[in-house]
């Protein structure tokens, strides 16, 4: 079965919160700890929030922002021990079983 994109709802945030404190566990993602899962999937400028839904439970999330301007990259991109050299965040995702194909819903 392939995972669906939608846009987040309210109710996902705990999950995705839940999920993001899993990701932390297994993989150090995001560096800076998840003292505040909630918050951290709901910064500052957000745009928009989406989910990735796999058989009914959301297994992944996704957010776009506003931009803080070429010089100042976020401080999870200055502290991200998987940056590249133009300071682009390398992100991955623990390895747990191979990942779903991803449709989007509108």
């Amino acid at each position: 079965m392939a995972a669906i994109v939608r846009d987040r709802e309210p109710d996902d945030l705990d999950v995705a919160a839940s999920a993001l404190i899993a990701v932390h566990r297994l993989a150090g993602y995001p560096v800076e700890g998840v003292d505040g899962p909630v918050a951290w999937l709901s910064p500052a400028g957000l745009l928009h929030a989406w989910v990735a839904v796999l058989d009914d439970t959301v297994v992944g999330h996704a957010v776009s922002g506003q931009a803080r301007g070429p010089q100042e990259p976020s401080p999870q991109v200055q502290r991200s021990p998987r940056t590249t050299a133009d300071g682009t965040a390398l992100v991955t995702r623990p390895p747990r079983r191979p990942a779903p194909t991803v449709t989007s819903q509108p």
